[in-house]
């Protein structure tokens, strides 16, 4: 995704469904900061998103993969919270 053609980065993404965000081999990336806002948030092993900051909110859980430098992660309803960071990581805010 990023750039949307080839493997280039955009600046700023942000994704927003009512629905379930599931990913399968994904490779999201932005150069600035990520936004993700979705009832359940759910990617599978080989998918990352990567950005400066990233931001989400489910109302259900949140599975994922990141190389990002700042996360903020809340749910709102009953849920896991799992992070896989490949790198150091500023937790700045995560409810769960």
């Amino acid at each position: 995704m990023g750039g949307i053609g080839g493997f280039n980065s955009t600046k700023n993404i942000n994704i927003i469904t009512d629905g379930k965000l599931s990913t399968k081999g994904a490779i999201v990336r932005a150069t600035g900061n990520m936004a993700i806002n979705a009832d359940d948030i759910q990617t599978d092993d080989s998918s990352i998103f990567m950005a400066g900051d990233l931001d989400m909110a489910s109302r259900k859980g949140i599975y994922i993969n990141t190389l990002v430098d700042k996360i903020t992660a809340e749910t709102t309803g009953k849920g896991d919270v799992t992070i896989n960071e490949g790198n150091d990581v500023l937790l700045e805010n995560v409810i769960a």
